[in-house]
């Protein structure tokens, strides 16, 4: 017998159609995966990024400033730090001092906001 249920007829025009969006998308997907595919071989995100060198380049193995060493900073009467190769620059605390002062702040802080 015959089954009770007709099915419905699609035009070839229709189904032309629903093939040709069909290609489409599958064109668009295989470019797309070749485009990250590209991201991730170095030769060709060399050519598409100057920052990106091919084949890597090795980091040097010593530093060029590793055996010279700047004398340290005299204060002078006010209290400033006298640099010799740089004279116009005068402040009143070393980095050092700078990070125990702002650990204090931020000690004091923190223990204020607990209280």
């Amino acid at each position: 017998g015959r089954s009770l249920r007709k099915r419905p007829r699609v035009s070839s025009r229709i189904r032309h159609k629903v093939k040709a969006v069909e290609e489409k998308e599958k064109k668009q997907e295989k470019s797309v995966r070749k485009k990250q595919k590209a991201m991730y071989n170095s030769k060709e995100r060399a050519d598409a990024n100057p920052c990106v060198h091919h084949p890597p380049r090795q980091s040097p193995e010593s530093s060029i400033y590793e055996d010279e060493k700047a004398p340290l900073p005299k204060r002078n009467k006010h209290g400033e730090l006298v640099f010799e190769d740089a004279p116009d620059f005068r402040p009143n605390l070393t980095p050092k001092e700078v990070l125990q002062v702002f650990n204090g702040i931020h000690l004091s802080l923190v223990l204020r906001s607990s209280l």
